[in-house]
């Protein structure tokens, strides 16, 4: 959005003053000539003159806290930058300099009121002055470093405009003029603004002031005598220069509030901190997981030569290093795991089976198990849970060779076993909170099965009605027009609901010719049992003609005129060759216009062209015998519209669809909503809570201020919600929860709220299909997932303040671009060197889901595979790969320093001049040496704007 930074407005009747209003005490005055008008005339032609006396800043007592619109920073801000510069701003743009006693010069004008920060220590409240303001007293020490050089005060005052204004420099006038017609027609594209030109010190607390910034408005709001407030200068300040300061001042408050300065710096300084870390750093191996003696007789003790630690497997977790497995994975060592599962796998059956005596005989299974080598007749055997039974009841048990299914690869996997007992875990420890939870769904959901009931029986009585009224006259092929505008007649109360293309299907019929026809009036005046029906049936003649679906008998013929007699006669002379034979009375060589005038020169009729301005007025309407008998405008056409859009499967349904959720709506049906309950948390939190490990081990390793990009291990993940649903089924059943034992409650483990597209298609984006569906597919298939989850996944993970403290910062993946390809002129100097394509949108990644962990790290996840983040190194292959972006989101405007020294934007270490907790001088040689800076108070706002930044990295250098 293109921001206009004034100096300085002024609008109304201060506009017409000029020096000679000037005076050295007293206020501002204009004079005035006067004219009474009315109808654009001059009804007094007497001259009259008038001096108007303006208001000043020793007539204003207070300010109305409804004209500011924003502080910065906003009230109880613990985390202001430091180096930025506080403001506020007002919804008024001329506020800062309405009462202000003096003009413009050289385009600069103080404002009649100031801001000022100052620390707790730097002043002491006074109570409430005369004038029934708060007061405080400003230090000497405060006088000298928190405010300016009055004479200055015009730097730090500006008007915003959300807008740009195409004037030049030089264009004052007209630009003004534009101003003030775009204000007065939307307001709210500007505002004005007062910035405090302090320094402000960091980790420090501070309350902002709004005062006045004329010595009469002081006197004034401490409610001195009018006396006294006239003697005071017009051009007097508020406090006095720097040299001149002897003792503190009492001051009038107009606005106040506090906040408090962080530690660290801007967006742009906590950006530039981020450093990329390669992911290829992070030791996939740094959690192990003991397998040597997990008991019931398992054991495990890997031969395969040179690895470390034999006894243990790589614990997996939810994210991973892209194209990196754990050197110490479970599989890796074929001999070992494939034993180790297959004897897991008995174990499993132990638990299936029925074990213990029946019917008094001693336990035949209970012996030697020859898969474990030893007896495990202890009594009882407690077996490990079988995750994921409810989903497979016919296949409980495993074969002895083993297939690669999820079903099988979560229970005889120890690395997805440990994950699926952390989602159970997870649920044993909150079992009330969500048992509380199902209980109240499953109340919700009745309410939503006896609507949906209600809507059923909606829809079946409609339906029966309109088979028995309506379809068959509704949807006959073969009907006549008559039958046709029988159908158009009785839906007629409707026609001005349905639709006919863009327009309802009444004001299609009245646009056609003799429309009227198809309204309600005129088929009740045409009913068969009407009178004027009853009067045709009256005068039955043998002869008879149709009023469209009633036959009416005809009335006796009407004598013809000698017009129609004649034009009769003309049409036969003319239109059939036989028939041109000349009557007795005219000769026979006569041809057939000259007949055709004899003839109505014989009759007493004009002649020959009246008639055929006559025959060409009345052409159209020979041949009808009647308006009566004219055919409807294709009725077949309205009557098949109409049945579409009068079927109680689609206008029930819709009225349904339009007061639910459903999508049932979207069948011809309305289906009763099962009761399933599902919990939509992000349940990567209750995993994090465990054991941050389980997320990525090592991550509190990962270097503070750091780029990494991973990938989701869905293996792990899906492992992990089954655990989740399995003992949630478990729950359910002990405690008579009616819930179909194989449904999936928990389906949502990355948190997607950010996403504007998961709010609009919440099932496209969970992590997980039901698990009912997934078959005999392996753990991780891309089928488990649903559309908008499908896909290859990268996790881009941020550790550090940026995201902590600005949370809503825009986070991107940005397809790159060459800088220079070989042969187009110019040498690729750095290979490597991309600059990102802002011109096509679809080039840009937004997350599609989102992690936080305690206490500084982000996790985000986009819909992109390793390959193409990556790229080619070589600009002739076409691939520049992505960057990774962080920008801040713009909007709302600030003003300061940089921090550190640069060459292109003003910097507080370039200006070393102003320490901290001190005021900017404006007139000083230093400050006006910093870049783009103006001597006006727009350019002096456009050189200290922070412009949003934006951070990019290359894929390459963090994966």
């Amino acid at each position: 959005m293109p921001y206009t930074f004034l100096p300085y407005l002024r609008r109304g009747v201060i506009n017409l003053a000029d020096t000679n209003s000037l005076h050295a005490q007293k206020r501002l005055k204009i004079e005035l000539d006067l004219a009474v008008v009315g109808d654009d005339k001059i009804l007094q032609a007497e001259h009259i003159r008038r001096t108007a006396h303006l208001l000043g800043p020793g007539d204003i007592t207070g300010l109305d806290p409804s004209s500011i619109v924003r502080t910065v920073p906003r009230r109880g801000v613990r985390d202001f930058e430091a180096n930025y510069l506080a403001a506020i701003e007002f919804y008024d743009e001329d506020l800062p300099w309405r009462y202000t006693p003096a003009l413009a010069q050289d385009n600069k004008l103080r404002p009649w009121l100031w801001l000022t920060v100052l620390e707790e220590s730097e002043f002491m409240r006074r109570g409430i002055s005369e004038g029934k303001l708060p007061m405080i007293e400003i230090f000497p020490d405060a006088l000298k470093n928190a405010l300016p050089n009055p004479d200055s005060t015009w730097a730090w005052a500006h008007v915003h405009l959300n807008y740009d204004l195409p004037f030049q420099a030089n264009q004052k006038n007209e630009a003004h003029t534009a101003v003030a017609k775009t204000l007065d027609e939307n307001p709210n594209l500007g505002c004005s603004r007062l910035l405090c030109p302090r320094r402000l010190r960091p980790n420090t607390r501070y309350t902002a002031f709004v005062l006045p910034a004329f010595e009469k408005g002081r006197l004034a709001g401490i409610g001195r005598p009018e006396t006294e407030i006239d003697q005071a200068a017009n051009t007097d300040g508020a406090w006095p220069k720097k040299e001149a300061v002897n003792g503190a001042l009492p001051f009038p408050v107009y606005f106040e509030w506090e906040f408090a300065t962080a530690t660290a710096g801007d967006f742009e300084s906590l950006a530039r901190l981020l450093r990329p870390f390669e992911a290829k750093d992070i030791d996939p191996d740094a959690r192990l997981l003991d397998l040597q003696e997990p008991g019931w007789g398992l054991h495990y003790r890997s031969k395969k030569a040179g690895r470390l630690q034999p006894g243990a497997v790589a614990l997996e977790s939810a994210l991973r290093i892209p194209g990196k497995p754990p050197t110490l994975a479970f599989g890796t060592d074929a001999q070992a795991d494939n034993d180790f599962s297959i004897k897991m796998a008995n174990l499993l059956n132990l638990g299936a089976e029925t074990i213990g005596p029946q019917q008094g005989q001693p336990p035949a299974n209970r012996k030697l198990n020859p898969f474990f080598g030893e007896n495990l007749d202890e009594d009882p055997i407690v077996t490990p849970p079988l995750y994921g039974s409810f989903y497979r009841v016919d296949k409980k048990t495993y074969p002895t060779a083993l297939q690669p299914v999820w079903y099988n690869q979560l229970n005889t996997n120890p690395v997805y076993r440990i994950a699926a007992s952390q989602g159970a875990e997870v649920i044993r420890q909150n079992q009330e909170e969500y048992m509380d939870r199902a209980w109240e769904q499953l109340s919700q959901n009745t309410e939503i099965r006896n609507m949906t009931l209600r809507w059923q029986f909606s829809l079946h009585v409609s339906q029966l009605f309109y088979q028995k009224r309506l379809k068959t006259m509704l949807t006959t092929a073969a009907a006549t027009d008559n039958q046709n505008f029988k159908h158009l007649s009785l839906m007629a109360p409707m026609l001005g609901t349905l639709q006919n293309t863009a327009q309802s299907m009444e004001a299609s019929l009245r646009g056609a010719r003799f429309g009227a026809i198809y309204t309600g009036a005129f088929s009740k005046l045409t009913r068969p049992s009407g009178p004027l029906m009853q009067r045709f049936k009256a005068k039955a003649q043998p002869t008879a003609f149709k009023l469209f679906y009633y036959t009416v008998p005809a009335a006796q013929p009407f004598s013809k005129s000698p017009l129609e007699t004649v034009v009769e006669n003309a049409l036969k002379v003319l239109d059939v060759p036989p028939l041109r034979t000349p009557p007795p009375s005219l000769p026979p060589q006569v041809q057939g216009w000259q007949m055709l005038g004899a003839i109505l020169t014989q009759e007493g009729l004009p002649g020959l062209n009246p008639c055929k301005n006559a025959l060409n007025t009345f052409k159209s309407y020979l041949p009808h015998l009647s308006v009566l008998t004219f055919p409807a405008p294709q009725p077949g056409d309205y009557v098949t519209s109409i049945a579409e859009q009068v079927r109680p499967t689609k206008t029930v349904l819709a009225r349904f669809q339009a007061q639910t959720t459903s999508a049932a709506a979207a069948t011809d049906t309305i289906e009763i909503p099962r009761d399933l309950v599902e919990f939509p948390d992000p349940m990567y939190r209750a995993l994090a809570e465990r054991s941050q490990d389980f997320i990525l081990p090592g991550l509190d390793r990962l270097p503070p201020n750091s780029v990494t990009i991973m990938e989701p291990n869905m293996a792990f993940i899906e492992s992990y919600l089954v655990g989740l649903n399995h003992e949630m089924a478990r729950e359910f059943l002990w405690r008579e929860f009616p819930a179909a034992l194989n449904g999936t409650f928990f389906r949502q483990f990355w948190d997607v709220r950010d996403n504007p597209a998961a709010q609009a298609k919440p099932d496209s984006f969970k992590d997980v299909l039901p698990v009912s569906t997934w078959g005999d597919s392996e753990l991780g298939n891309a089928k488990h997932r649903p559309g908008g989850m499908a896909g290859n996944l990268l996790v881009v993970i941020v550790r550090g303040d940026l995201l902590r403290k600005y949370p809503n910062t825009e986070v991107l993946m940005q397809k790159a671009k060459w800088s220079k390809i070989p042969g187009s002129g110019g040498s690729v100097k750095n290979r490597f060197f991309r600059e990102s394509d802002f011109s096509n949108a679809a080039n840009t990644l937004r997350p599609i889901f989102s992690a936080r962990l305690d206490p500084d790290v982000t996790l985000l996840g986009f819909s992109l595979n390793k390959a193409d983040a990556l790229g080619d190194p070589a600009p002739t292959k076409a691939k520049p790969g992505f960057y990774f972006a962080l920008r801040e989101r713009a909007g709302d405007a600030h003003f300061g320093l940089e921090v550190d020294s640069n060459v292109q934007d003003p910097s507080w270490p370039t200006l070393a001049e102003v320490v901290e907790n001190q005021s900017i001088n404006a007139e000083s040689a230093k400050f006006k040496a910093l870049p783009r800076y103006g001597d006006q108070a727009d350019k002096i706002a456009a050189m200290l704007y922070q412009r949003p930044f934006v951070l990019y990295v290359h894929a390459s250098r963090i994966i």
